[in-house]
């Protein structure tokens, strides 16, 4: 994840969001990138936690495919009837909660210390709707997510769709350019 740490003040969240989302340009793997956005995100909201989930081609469900110390089962699939992604491709919007213990489908244990926590989600919007989400858990107990903070991973996350976006295409483009190669070859 990137060192800019996020610093008050409305200009200056707008400066870190800039800087976090050029870095997002620079990695066109896909599998990396995914693990740049989520870090990207937890650091621009001064977090240390949180995970990142794909919509299944089906959209039935989603895939937990990335997870910063938030134990939130990466690798698993949920159907889209429970968690912070249910209502974040529901809404299509950034919601929070001021605990984690009221998002309905919950996926952590009651044990676990981020239980008890603040919590943000954005959507992962693209011409084709929703197409994952970004969750990020609070630093500590005592914090609460504001306003400006759901709005500012909401861009975050807009940054984010372009990236992913621009990663597919690299992927397509690799993989019909490694096709046509070796069909050349048996010519």
């Amino acid at each position: 994840a990137p060192e800019a740490r996020r610093v008050p003040g409305d200009r200056a969240s707008l400066e870190t969001l800039s800087r976090v989302a050029s870095n997002l340009a620079i990695e066109t793997r896909l599998e990396p990138l995914l693990e740049l956005v989520l870090g990207s995100a937890v650091t621009l909201l001064g977090c240390e936690s949180g995970s990142l989930s794909l919509v299944t081609p089906d959209n039935t469900g989603y895939r937990k495919v990335v997870d910063l110390a938030a134990g939130c089962q990466a690798g698993r699939e949920f159907p889209l009837s429970e968690g912070v992604t249910k209502i974040v491709v529901r809404t299509r919007r950034a919601v929070s909660f001021r605990h984690y213990a009221d998002v309905p489908g919950d996926h952590l244990a009651p044990g676990s210390e981020l239980f008890d926590r603040a919590v943000v989600g954005a959507p992962v919007l693209t011409r084709s709707g929703v197409t994952g989400a970004l969750v990020v858990f609070a630093a500590d107990a005592q914090r609460l997510f504001s306003d400006e903070d759901v709005e500012l991973l909401q861009r975050f996350a807009t940054h984010a769709a372009i990236a992913m976006t621009n990663a597919r295409l690299h992927a397509e483009a690799d993989a019909k350019a490694q096709t046509a190669a070796v069909l050349a070859e048996r010519e």
